[in-house]
């Protein structure tokens, strides 16, 4: 653990909004966003029954919500741990904003004044040019700008899996909020999307870790992830790169590699991904985790970050080209088998073994011995 630790209490509000002057920053490695339903559900369970106790006494109702790990600078705070809550919390402020906003269909101008307050209190900075309280990583901040912290916001094209995530985040929340107003007068859904945003931001709190470097911050995920809270593999895995990373231009080529992987699975799953490749090199796990087994194999073949991340992206481009059945085949009969493998069955086991066999060279004979099954398989269509 690292030798000195500072520990704040923050609330939501106290971090995005306008009395902190800095602005919370995700570092370059950080992971995209990656809450499912289950995880924005939950989040909005914990806002609701916070807003109840907060809503019957402001004074002394507190709802906890773990951790966040910090280093703070004399331009921004840049946020090691955290990120799906408080990402997750700006798109609550900016359901917030566009149902108050909508409100207005009688020509009215108390919703358009509420979302106003939002935007300029919790969402953006008072800078000029305007910026925004949270920035995320590289390859979802431009989305989550355009289509979450902009006022209006526009709807891009989701292109990763992350940026589906986000809108998929944002519906939910605009279901859940619209249910609680449904049928009630301009006034009092007012008053209920008020208390919410009360409960949010100032009845939320987090404890702060503030750390003096990133090298402690990846001590403490581990750490987390030991003592029970568990972390994705594919934050773990990036956790362990970087850590393993000598200094700052091996974390930026790491942090490059494993963009490029990102970018080329695009809404595919990436633990999904991770699996298929261990397994297409290593075989089945059998009863170990796959993150255990990954840092096993790192640290016992001595094998550093920067190459780990290149080999993910470089097995990547085959593993995407061999899923969507677009590799480059000699012949119409192999293109034929391994289109009826991989689309038309979904043989869950095939991509670790295609890959595998493409990797040495044998694939084609492999995809050749599944032909008597796969034309049994659609025969029995």
């Amino acid at each position: 653990m690292p030798k000195t630790l500072d520990t704040r209490t923050f609330t939501i509000g106290s971090l995005l909004g306008r009395y902190e002057r800095l602005p919370v920053v995700l570092p370059e490695f950080q992971r995209s966003f990656s809450w499912e339903k289950a995880h924005i559900l939950r989040f909005w369970e914990d806002l609701i029954r916070c807003e109840k106790e907060y809503s019957s006494s402001p004074s002394t109702a507190s709802y906890f919500l773990g951790p966040i790990v910090l280093i703070e600078s004399n331009d921004r705070l840049l946020l090691l741990d955290g990120q799906q809550r408080l990402a997750t919390a700006t798109i609550t402020l900016a359901v917030l904003r566009d149902v108050a906003r909508n409100l207005d269909k009688s020509g009215g101008s108390k919703g358009s004044d509420l979302a106003r307050d939002i935007q300029r209190e919790l969402i953006e900075k008072d800078t000029d040019p305007v910026s925004y309280a949270l920035t995320l990583s590289e390859l979802d901040e431009p989305y989550f700008r355009n289509a979450i912290k902009a006022d209006p916001p526009t709807v891009p094209q989701s292109k990763l899996r992350s940026h589906v995530l986000i809108q998929s985040a944002y519906t939910h929340t605009v279901t859940n909020v619209e249910r609680l107003i449904k049928n009630k007068a301009l006034d009092d859904s007012l008053k209920i999307i008020k208390s919410v945003r009360d409960a949010l931001t100032k009845g939320i709190t987090m404890v702060g870790m503030i750390v003096q470097s990133e090298s402690d911050a990846y001590t403490i995920f581990e750490t987390l992830n030991d003592r029970g809270l568990r972390l994705s593999v594919p934050d773990l895995v990036l956790n362990l790169l970087m850590r393993r990373a000598p200094d700052d231009t091996a974390r930026k080529l790491v942090r490059q590699h494993w963009n490029a992987t990102l970018r080329e699975l695009g809404r595919r799953d990436v633990s999904r991904f991770l699996r298929h490749l261990w397994v297409s090199r290593y075989g089945d796990l059998k009863a170990e985790g796959l993150f255990a087994a990954i840092k096993a194999k790192l640290e016992g073949s001595k094998l550093d970050s920067v190459t780990f991340a290149e080999q993910c992206a470089d097995e990547c481009d085959d593993y995407v080209s061999l899923i969507d059945a677009t590799v480059p085949l000699p012949s119409k009969e192999a293109i034929s088998n391994l289109q009826g493998i991989v689309r038309y069955l979904q043989i869950a086991s095939a991509p670790p073994l295609l890959l595998a066999g493409h990797r040495s060279q044998r694939w084609l004979r492999l995809v050749g011995q599944c032909r008597p099954f796969l034309k049994w398989r659609l025969a029995d269509c």
